[in-house]
């Protein structure tokens, strides 16, 4: 399985223009979380995502069975990654806490009562099949309303099939659970 992942992958990365004539554009699948955690804060202000350069390129990026991390100009994000990132954690954090998520600029007169930094070391798609999602978030609370901490974060999803709307979607299940440990871990 592995194997014929990794030479479907390869093939759609190298022809890129195997969906026909164009550029190919891909949209994570954004089907909301089913977990529901109370937090102990009412507002949650996402400050920053960073990406690494390769994940925050328009292109859809994949690791080869080389090593070597490729994408095409004809295969992109729907939406600029990082927004994306930020629309999925300020979405999912609200509807699992029910606390109110804004990403920064913070729209609201009153500041919020905790901040979010995430950066993301890696995110990407290897030739097996896997996306590996890694890094880190703070959680700043200048008021003190919750305990400020930095977390380190591992999560791995598995690719369901050799396509690019495959690698979107794992990327949303990917970013959905990282709102449900942030939600679960962070603002409790």
């Amino acid at each position: 399985m592995q194997t014929r992942f990794a030479l479907l992958l390869g093939a759609l990365t190298l022809a890129g223009c195997g969906f026909g004539p164009g550029t190919a554009r891909y949209l994570p699948d954004a089907t909301p979380s089913e977990v529901r955690a109370s937090a102990r804060v009412s507002t949650v202000e996402i400050i920053e995502v960073t990406l690494p350069s390769y994940a925050a390129s328009e292109e859809i990026s994949v690791r080869g069975v080389d090593g070597a991390i490729r994408s095409s100009t004809d295969i992109l994000w729907a939406e600029d990654p990082e927004s994306a990132l930020v629309q999925s954690l300020v979405t999912n954090l609200s509807q699992i806490t029910g606390a109110r998520v804004a990403a920064d600029p913070w729209p609201l007169a009153d500041p919020a009562q905790v901040e979010l930094t995430v950066r993301i070391a890696t995110m990407l798609v290897s030739a097996d099949g896997r996306l590996d999602f890694v890094g880190q978030y703070a959680v700043a609370a200048p008021d003190r309303a919750i305990r400020e901490t930095v977390t380190p974060f591992a999560i791995t999803e598995s690719v369901n099939a050799a396509s690019y709307q495959s690698i979107a979607d794992a990327h949303a299940r990917a970013w959905r659970q990282l709102s449900e440990e942030m939600a679960k871990r962070a603002l409790r």
